[in-house]
């Protein structure tokens, strides 16, 4: 069997366990749904800016 694996699968499994590893509250990404079973909740840019904008 050959099989080929996206590079970005491994990079957002590791980040998410990195994140949550290292107690951060959030991951922003444009791909919000490649995190989807994070147990760091995932935000698009423009969803982290107006959850913090005063």
């Amino acid at each position: 069997m050959k099989i080929l694996i996206d590079t970005n699968i491994i990079l957002d499994a590791l980040l998410a366990e990195r994140a949550y590893r290292n107690g951060m509250d959030y991951i922003i990404t444009r791909n919000i749904a490649d995190f989807s079973k994070s147990p760091v909740q995932a935000l698009t840019p423009t969803q982290f800016l107006k959850t913090r904008v005063c």
